[in-house]
This record gives C-alpha cells, sequence and structure tokens, in this order.
C-alpha cells in the first residue's frame, strides 16, 4: 500500500481477482493492477492528477480507469472538546452517473487510443 485509503485498497484488492498484479512498476509510473488485459487505475479523488499517467501507461497497455460514485453517504459531527462523534445523519446528496462527468474530461484526451 502506498500512502492510500481503505476505499482504494479495498477496489484494488476487488478488481485484481486472483491473477492481478498490485503497484507493479511499469516505466516510470506503478500501476495500481496489472491483468492479462491491462491496467486497472483507481482514481477515489480528481482525476487531473492521473492524465499524465495514463496517457503515458496507454503507451504499453489498454488503462481502465475506476472513479467510485458514493451513492450513499452518512455524515457525522464530531465533538472537538471530546472527540465523541454525534449519532450521524443521511447526506441529501445522492450520488448518479453524471457525477463522474466532470472528471472524465481531464481524461478525453486518452479516449480512443489503443
Amino acid at each position: 500500500m502506498l500512502s492510500e485509503k481503505l476505499l482504494h485498497a479495498t477496489l484494488k484488492n476487488y478488481f485484481s481477482g486472483e491473477n492481478g498484479l498490485q503497484e507493479q512498476k511499469v516505466g516510470q509510473y506503478y500501476a495500481d493492477v496489472l491483468t492479462e488485459d491491462g491496467i486497472i487505475e483507481i482514481q477515489t479523488g480528481s482525476c487531473s492528477p492521473l492524465r499524465k499517467k495514463v496517457e503515458k501507461l496507454l503507451d504499453t497497455y489498454p488503462v481502465t480507469v475506476v472513479l467510485p460514485i458514493m451513492r450513499r453517504k452518512k455524515v457525522f459531527w464530531i465533538d472537538p472538546a471530546t472527540g465523541e462523534s454525534g449519532k450521524g445523519r443521511k447526506s441529501p446528496h445522492t450520488g448518479c452517473f453524471s457525477d463522474a462527468l466532470p472528471e472524465l474530461l481531464y481524461l478525453s484526451d486518452c479516449f480512443g487510443r489503443k
């Protein structure tokens, strides 16, 4: 794990399956998952920093980008004095496919490449 959060690590384990290799060096970059079908890159934040990496990796392998979208979220308030969390409430935002569209603009130059 290269300073990654739980969601990223969990998705890497899911997509690597039995035969995928995690954190494999490909050129100057580390691929999240390398399989016989290509590279899987998992991006839990903005896709902006991923653009150069995907462009370089596409020179060698097909690349699939996984961008998780939170469907439901619960928000907790933490008391700064005690550190205790409140009961929590459901966030009014419901994630949907269109949430990914602005992020895909960062990778648009990579579409259609082999």
